[in-house]
């Protein structure tokens, strides 16, 4: 093989790699699929990972954290197989959070959130970034309030692009 091959081949696996989203793991198949397909689909590890009750994980690949507005939930078996896998969008007007709940409740409802802060108040505040738009140039996030680990309030802002919240990062 010349120099020149091996520079191509070393170049299009690069930008093979570049090209990793969470997205990806869409194009993933139920039951032939691995963990660590998934994990090489979306260009990084789980941001959370849940063990269920009946052996299996659930994988949380999240954008939140990155500006992005979805979740991928992927159950896995004890084998290492893609059971099943949902893609989560926060919708900040019908989404089934409910005061009273917890927040494992909520983050297996929504995903892990985009950001979370500790109020004066003794507040926990976890925002979701949403695909909901204000207007031009502006776009909706979503805020659970927990007090002692329970859902006490939810409340929606409308945020300008490009502008941070004082309590979390941009």
């Amino acid at each position: 093989m010349s120099l020149r091959t091996l520079a191509l081949y070393v170049a299009v696996l690069l930008s093979l790699g570049a090209c990793a989203t969470v997205e990806n793991i869409g194009e993933l198949h139920v039951g032939t699929a691995t963990e660590t397909d998934a994990t090489k689909a979306a260009g990084r590890k789980p941001v959370y990972i849940w063990n269920n009750t009946d052996g299996t994980r659930t994988l949380d690949y999240s954008n939140q954290p990155l500006g992005g507005t979805t979740s991928w939930f992927v159950t896995i078996d004890a084998g290492g197989k893609i059971l099943a896998k949902q893609r989560i969008e926060v919708d900040p007007r019908n989404n089934g959070v409910a005061v009273g709940m917890s927040t494992d409740q909520v983050r297996r409802m929504l995903g892990s959130p985009r950001g979370v802060a500790t109020y004066v108040s003794g507040e926990d505040v976890w925002e979701w970034n949403t695909d909901t738009t204000g207007g031009p140039g502006e776009y909706v996030r979503f805020n659970v309030y927990f007090r002692n680990g329970v859902v006490h309030r939810t409340a929606s802002r409308t945020v300008r692009r490009g502008e941070c919240s004082s309590n979390m990062s941009c």
